[in-house]
């Protein structure tokens, strides 16, 4: 076999990186080890480790990297594609935030991004696993696409509103407020909405500074706000706003999301 060559970043987007032996405190790692993960899709085993491609929490294909020196690198290419009314799932940079429909208005850097999720999947299959500490902030996040951003935050909202019966709303709303300050400089800026409902007139919207990314269906759309002119200038509060509305039965879902890449 042949050593696992170096990561051409030509077309790389997210990656996300951590050592087990630097980090995580074990003496030495057996890469293969990590094959075991049901998330591997195809993979090319090497003298020294093995690239993988990997199917990520959030059903984007990313590649996968384990070194025998504890290297575990996960990236995922730069496809930004901004698609309304996308009858499939739309992929983007905002594929990274993990489980954000968890968050209500949250603003983080958040550490357990998607990538990161796949670093602790794969590492929780060394035999010597129960060695290892594992810390998600440990784990490094750089974009190559966009080397002078130096930070990364999102914002996340997801509303749920059940059937309404005597005396309820028939839809409920909430408005997420972004700012950002003078001096600050967006390099990357996404929103992307999706919705789900259980019957005849369920849904609702996402919009952005009154822009509609998604009404009333089940397929997911995103937009690039800083082509669009949505967020122009700082010291200026832009709206978010996702609504869900109760369907004829069942619960009705409203979902949507903010990425920004920034310096």
């Amino acid at each position: 076999m042949a050593t696992l060559p170096d990561v051409t970043t030509a077309n790389v987007g997210f990656i996300a990186y951590w050592n087990a032996i630097n980090d995580g405190g074990v003496g030495s790692i057996k890469a293969s080890d990590c094959l075991t993960d049901s998330n591997i899709q195809s993979y090319t085993l090497y003298d020294n480790g093995f690239t993988a491609t990997y199917s990520s929490t959030n059903g984007r294909t990313v590649t996968a990297r384990v070194k025998q020196d504890g290297w575990f690198v996960v990236y995922m290419d730069r496809t930004n594609q901004f698609t309304q009314n996308s009858s499939s799932r739309v992929h983007g940079y905002f594929d990274i935030i993990n489980n954000w429909t968890d968050s209500h208005n949250n603003i983080s850097s958040f550490p357990n991004n998607d990538l990161e999720r796949a670093i602790h999947s794969l590492q929780s299959n060394l035999s010597n696993s129960g060695s290892v500490t594992y810390n998600s902030s440990d784990v490094g996040l750089y974009n190559y696409e966009y080397t002078s951003a130096s930070t990364v935050t999102e914002m996340g909202t997801q509303l749920t509103h059940n059937t309404a019966s005597s005396g309820q709303s028939p839809s409920s709303s909430h408005t997420s407020g972004l700012i950002y300050t003078s001096g600050t400089t967006l390099h990357y800026t996404s929103a992307q909405g999706s919705q789900s409902y259980g019957g005849n007139g369920g849904g609702g919207h996402v919009t952005f500074s009154g822009t509609n990314i998604v009404t009333n269906g089940d397929s997911p759309s995103s937009i690039d706000l800083t082509a669009n002119g949505l967020i122009p200038n700082s010291q200026t509060e832009y709206d978010m706003v996702v609504q869900a509305n109760a369907p004829a039965y069942g619960t009705g879902h409203s979902n949507g999301s903010v990425l920004i890449l920034w310096s």
